[in-house]
């Protein structure tokens, strides 16, 4: 009866908990742009024989127990030890499956425990599906991903501050027809982009302020920024500070609660088929939190909220109406200390693509189209968290500088021109 109530108990929980790594793992390599790492792979591993073992030895004590419960052996001795000082020769007594059931012994509570706790890890499964995006993702994501516009390696060099260095070339003993058929035109295709950041016309001209509809560089005194796109715009510091930020002065938040209000203006509204664009320089200074944000007060359907935690930046948008069919596009990101270009378009379509330091490095879609109407905009706060539910990390710890938002898609080569340090 021990032995089979233990493995009952820990096969479950070497189950559950083996499945819950499985999952995890797999869901971390498909949301992953480069597919599978190694580490993904060993967590499968790992919960795999996790999982198998824990089944195993689950309907080995189910079996066991089933067993002695339903009188397949009469009788199961236990042997008491001997009393020598009383020249007791020792003797054996038996117990029968009736009084195991005397005991209160329900098989089927036991069975029924472990199969809640095996729905109890499918729904968190489940859960974490759905609240990762993937339901709401076309299936190729991670293909188009990995095909759209990938960045040069120079200008990634050149984002992350590090020499450019060239891969090393295969000899062509180890090169196959069919494999130099594949690879001829994404080669083409990078030597072109290569070209084109080689090109001293194209990397230093300045992006144009056509259908630019705020620009904050927090230069100036006061709680008031003055909004430099010529619309008039005007921003309040709730709490923060100015500080020594990419170009001239930037703005600090040292405390949870400071944010940047941006104001309830119509321009900042955006029509169900209109482009635009988002660019910020940040330098966190916590390990997740609130970028910017978008919402409605009262209601909780349209978004545009750029959020980061540990090594990660997502965007999530949606329209007006239902509080579903949201696009999500993520990232790498490190929180290191230093100064980060971030920036994300939506197209008319409702495609979305996300930059980190000029570098593409995410797509997502919203499928449902319509506008988005918002009045409590904020950089540094999640402000309808705050005010209608106690969910994730609505604040921020940090500084920002040049902020930026275009009525239009800015292409990756204007993106790139942004994320270069003066």
């Amino acid at each position: 009866h021990f032995m089979s109530k233990s493995s009952i108990i820990v096969g479950s929980i070497a189950f559950v908990w083996g499945a819950g790594i499985v999952i995890g793992s797999a869901f971390t390599g498909i949301r992953g742009e480069g597919g599978f790492a190694a580490g993904q792979w060993v967590g499968l591993l790992i919960g795999i024989i996790m999982a198998l073992a824990g089944g195993w030895l689950l309907l080995k004590g189910i079996r066991e127990w089933i067993r002695h419960a339903s009188g397949e052996e009469d009788d199961i001795p236990v042997v008491y030890p001997v009393d020598e000082t009383a020249g007791d020769p020792g003797y054996s007594h038996y117990e029968t499956p009736s009084q195991w059931k005397s005991q209160g012994i329900s098989v089927y509570a036991v069975v029924g425990g472990v199969g809640v706790v095996a729905l109890l890890g499918i729904l968190a499964g489940a859960l974490l599906f759905v609240g990762g995006g993937l339901a709401d993702e076309e299936p190729d994501t991670r293909a188009k991903a990995q095909e759209l516009q990938r960045p040069p390696r120079r200008a990634f060099a050149q984002a992350q501050n590090r020499p450019h260095r060239k891969p090393p070339r295969r000899t062509e003993s180890r090169r196959t027809e069919p494999r130099k058929t594949r690879i001829e035109p994404k080669k083409e295709a990078e030597e072109a982009r290569n070209q084109e950041s080689k090109d001293p016309e194209t990397e230093q001209a300045p992006v144009s302020d056509e259908a630019l509809l705020l620009y904050l560089d927090f230069e100036g005194d006061g709680d008031e920024v003055h909004d430099q796109s010529g619309n008039g715009l005007v921003a309040i510091m709730k709490g923060c500070r100015r500080c020594p930020g990419v170009i001239g002065q930037g703005v600090e938040m040292t405390a949870p609660g400071q944010y940047v209000d941006l104001g309830t203006e119509e321009l900042l509204n955006f029509d169900a088929d209109q482009s635009f664009t988002f660019s910020i320089w940040v330098r966190p200074e916590s390990q997740k939190g609130t970028i910017l944000s978008f919402r409605r007060d009262g209601d909780g359907s349209p978004v545009i909220d750029l959020l980061y935690s540990f090594r990660q930046v997502s965007v999530t948008i949606r329209p007006d109406g239902r509080e579903l069919g949201e696009g999500v596009a993520r990232g790498r990101f490190s929180t290191d200390g230093g100064w980060h270009h971030i920036a994300f378009t939506r197209d008319d379509s409702g495609n979305i693509r996300l930059f980190v330091d000029g570098v593409a490095l995410g797509i997502g879609r919203h499928r449902r189209q319509g506008p988005i109407t918002t009045n409590l905009r904020a950089l540094g706060s999640e402000r309808y968290w705050l005010k209608a539910v106690a969910f994730g990390d609505p604040n921020y710890v940090g500084m920002f500088d040049e902020f930026r938002i275009y009525g239009r898609l800015l292409s990756g080569k204007e993106i790139r021109q942004l994320a270069r340090r003066p």
